[in-house]
């Protein structure tokens, strides 16, 4: 005897007849469907990728964290950066009349003070600190500097005004003793035999040690430090030829006060080779500048 097929298996064989008929007649839905699967494992695996960058970068915290770093050193270094922005624009802003006035002032006595016999004259003294003060006076220091320098500096003058203790609070040194007993010559109760003259010579170190404040509070462009070398190192170099020139003459000016040698205009030779050394470090480092800029010129 023949069985009889069951409805429901009658009706799941046309549902998968229809299925696959309708597969087989429209190929785009299983393009859709591979489309949507791929997207699916896509977003699957992004998912693993965060969770992995996430657990990972826990990790790394952590470890840190035994390790004893701080995590403020990126915050510190982004303050240096900004700190040195504002620097870079503060030196790029157009400076006053009497701001560059001042500069070349200054620049223009440290270029004549050898020229001047090291200042030994009266009216030399007199003309550099004239010069010094009047770029002091039109441009005034706008900032402070390190408390470290300002302390470096009041102790190197605190050390010069000992010149002004009492001699018995030092020993007794022999070219004292030999100066009263066997010369006769009257030397005064302070370690310093003569007190005007370093009176003298502490006032002019006070006035240096102010100049030097106001180079080191003034902020100087490149371009302002570049012609600073330049122009001492023309000028050491233009006061070499000249004290050759005038040693093969056999004379000297009259504003030199080297009388003894005939050589330079300081009144010891070693002063002189002192400031032709330092002509030599300017010649070098703007010859060095010029390379690196590939100029000829300085």
């Amino acid at each position: 005897m023949q069985e009889i097929p069951h409805d429901d298996d009658e009706h799941r064989r046309r549902r998968r007849r229809r299925s696959s008929s309708s597969s087989s007649s429209d190929p785009s839905r299983d393009l859709d469907g591979l489309r949507d699967r791929d997207r699916e494992r896509e977003r699957s695996e992004g998912g693993n990728r965060r969770r992995r960058r996430r657990s990972s970068g826990d990790e790394g915290s952590g470890r840190r964290r035994q390790e004893g770093e701080r995590p403020s050193e990126s915050g510190g270094e982004e303050e240096g950066g900004r700190e040195r922005r504002r620097k870079r624009r503060r030196e790029e802003e157009p400076k006053p009349l009497t701001s560059h006035l001042a500069w070349w002032i200054a620049l223009g006595a440290g270029a004549i003070a050898p020229w001047l016999g090291g200042g030994t004259a009266l009216w030399s003294k007199a003309l550099l600190l004239a010069m010094v003060g009047a770029a002091m006076v039109l441009d005034p220091p706008t900032r402070r500097i390190s408390p470290r320098v300002g302390w470096v500096m009041f102790g190197l003058f605190g050390l010069s005004l000992t010149a002004f203790l009492p001699a018995g609070w030092m020993p007794e040194p022999r070219w004292r003793t030999a100066a009263v007993e066997d010369l006769g010559i009257p030397i005064s109760g302070l370690v310093s035999p003569q007190p005007l003259v370093s009176l003298d010579a502490i006032l002019q170190f006070g006035v240096g040690l102010l100049f030097f404040y106001w180079l080191m509070a003034r902020p100087a462009r490149g371009d302002d430090r570049l012609t600073a070398v330049r122009v001492i190192g023309a000028s050491i170099a233009l006061l070499a030829v000249a004290a050759l020139a005038l040693y093969r003459l056999k004379t000297y000016p009259t504003l030199w006060a080297n009388t003894a040698y005939f050589f330079g205009p300081f009144p010891n030779r070693n002063h002189f080779g002192t400031v032709l050394a330092l002509g030599a470090v300017c010649c070098a480092a703007a010859g060095f500048d010029g390379a690196a800029r590939s100029t000829r010129s300085w």
